[in-house]
């Protein structure tokens, strides 16, 4: 399966983020861009699946 490019915004208490990246599917691009954003933040990656698990409307990922 060959990858896709996808558009990644995230609401982060308030403050949109912005990130591309290239996946398989719209699960690894999420993956691949809060691995991307907890660098970025130095935050525990855990704590930003935990934040952005689904149950608020903070993130959308589109193919682009």
């Amino acid at each position: 399966m060959k990858n896709k490019r996808f558009k990644a915004t995230l609401n982060w208490y308030g403050e949109k983020k912005v990130f591309w990246t290239e996946a398989k599917s719209n699960t690894q691009a999420k993956s691949f861009v809060l691995q991307k954003f907890s660098k970025e933040m130095g935050i525990n990656p855990n704590t930003l699946r935990s934040y952005f698990n689904g149950r608020r409307d903070n993130f959308l990922i589109e193919e682009a």
